[in-house]
């Protein structure tokens, strides 16, 4: 679903032209690629921001480097022959994840209303496939993002 043939990264219309990405758009209160103030695409996160850098470097460590985004003030992860997003850090440690609820690993993951670190959450608008996210440990987390990142591909 890619509006380019080369493997560069993905543009933010790349993202918009994704139907799948509609409820993290809609979330994020965009509703046209112009509506985006900000997007950085092969982003390494915000030195300052812990969360970020959890998400990323940890958690996300499987994923390509240069499908990591910055939209707003949110951080992605989405597959790069697909444009779809599968993960999403907001705050200091909200995270959402892209699940096939029938395949996932619900023991890591809750519903998409919850306590996080930044409080009461409400994530509702992902839609279905997405859920809470939360992991014991480091090695778990990976495993959930690298299973999200193929099936995004799929």
């Amino acid at each position: 679903m890619r509006s380019q043939e080369s493997h560069g990264m993905l543009t933010v219309a790349d993202l918009f032209a994704q139907p799948d990405n509609a409820g993290v758009l809609l979330y994020l209160k965009l509703r046209r690629p112009e509506d985006a103030r900000h997007f950085e695409a092969g982003t390494d996160g915000s030195p300052f921001d812990e969360g970020g850098q959890i998400f990323f470097h940890r958690y996300g460590r499987s994923v390509p480097a240069a499908f990591r985004y910055s939209l707003e003030l949110s951080n992605l992860l989405a597959h790069e022959r697909t444009a779809r997003i599968f993960a999403l850090h907001e705050g200091r440690f909200t995270i959402a994840l892209r699940q096939d609820v029938a395949r996932g690993n619900l023991d890591l993951c809750g519903r998409l209303r919850g306590e996080t670190l930044d409080g009461p959450v409400d994530l509702t608008l992902l839609g279905p496939g997405w859920v809470l996210f939360g992991a014991d440990g480091d090695e778990e987390a990976a495993e959930a993002f690298l299973g999200a990142y193929k099936l995004a591909g799929e």
